[in-house]
């Protein structure tokens, strides 16, 4: 017979080789469910991709139409805005035209009456009078400036200081 230390080890190993077995089923299975799991992961991340990305372009292109309609806005108003200036250039034209028009027509006939006016001076001039020269002679003297300083002293403004005493010192002249 054998020996009991050896039967109960020999139990022992079977024990643990059922252990072992089962661990390896568990494992298996806990591989499948792994696999599984990831393959629902991956089809949630492609959901939620699409998603995101349908999202994303709704919102880019919301967000693009609304621009452009900005600028249509802005364009029109521009457009209205040169339209005005446009009208407005020609209307300044037109009348920048008529003035000018005016002012030719004004110088026309300034012209004809100065020409009207030279024509009759023309007809009316009397015949010229030749003057006779003037004959000058040289002075030989130096002239005297006591008459001149007596008709200044004599002329006295209305509104003038009185004038000083006779006996007063004068200024002398500067020339």
């Amino acid at each position: 017979m054998r020996d009991p230390a050896a039967k109960r080890l020999d139990d022992i190993s079977e024990d643990l080789a059922d252990v072992l077995r089962h661990a390896d089923a568990l494992l298996d299975e806990w591989a499948r469910f792994g696999a599984t799991v990831r393959a629902q992961v991956a089809q949630e991340v492609e959901g939620v991709a699409t998603a995101v990305a349908d999202a994303t372009g709704v919102a880019v292109e919301r967000a693009a139409s609304a621009q452009l309609a900005n600028l249509r806005a802005e364009v029109a108003l521009l457009e209205q805005r040169v339209r005005a200036a446009t009208r407005f250039v020609a209307d300044q034209r037109a009348t920048d035209r008529r003035l000018l028009g005016g002012i030719a027509a004004g110088v026309a006939v300034a012209i004809t009456l100065l020409v009207v006016l030279v024509a009759r001076s023309f007809a009316t001039v009397p015949p010229a009078v030749v003057p006779e020269p003037v004959r000058i002679e040289a002075a030989t003297a130096t002239p005297d400036a006591r008459p001149i300083d007596a008709a200044v002293d004599a002329f006295v403004p209305e509104d003038a200081p009185p004038s000083p005493p006779a006996d007063a010192a004068r200024p002398p002249r500067h020339r």
